[in-house]
């Protein structure tokens, strides 16, 4: 690869510091562009389409889904693996990546995370304490009890 890559996104999203791990275990250098999701200008639009990141961009490829970046980077860059070897480890190992980016994501990122500080902090909504209280007592007990068990 003849450019730096570059990990559009900033690290205070779960998803892309999950990226930035794997950047880190794989040593790849890349750059980062540290935008906030959803705002984003004209172009940060064509790369990510949802408008959510992380994006990467490389001499080969624009992703933007983590989950793919991480698959992408274990394939290119196969040492050091990532991923366990056994197709059984491997597969549980990308469900519980599932799991996380699904129902754990849900939880903690948009019904608590959310409703505490973004909507408050970026969109100057009124903090919905009914909703988080709701979603510490209801939502999170389970989620935390299946990856517990």
């Amino acid at each position: 690869m003849t450019s730096t890559p570059t990990l559009i996104g900033t690290p205070v999203s779960p998803f892309v510091r999950k990226t930035m791990a794997v950047l880190a275990l794989k040593r790849v250098d890349y750059l980062i562009d540290p935008i906030v999701p959803f705002l984003g200008n004209d172009r940060f639009g064509e790369l990510s389409p949802l408008r959510r990141i992380p994006v990467w961009l490389d001499d080969q490829v624009t992703l933007a889904d983590s989950t793919v970046i991480c698959e992408y980077l274990e394939e290119t860059r196969p040492n050091p693996a990532v991923l366990p070897a056994s197709p059984a480890e491997r597969a549980a190992a990308r469900w519980l990546e599932a799991f996380a980016d699904t129902r754990l994501a849900d939880v903690l990122i948009w019904r608590l995370f959310n409703k505490a500080v973004i909507e408050p902090g970026v969109w100057g909504a009124e903090r919905d304490k009914a909703a988080i209280q709701r979603a510490i007592a209801h939502d999170l007990p389970p989620v935390l009890d299946y990856l517990e068990s």
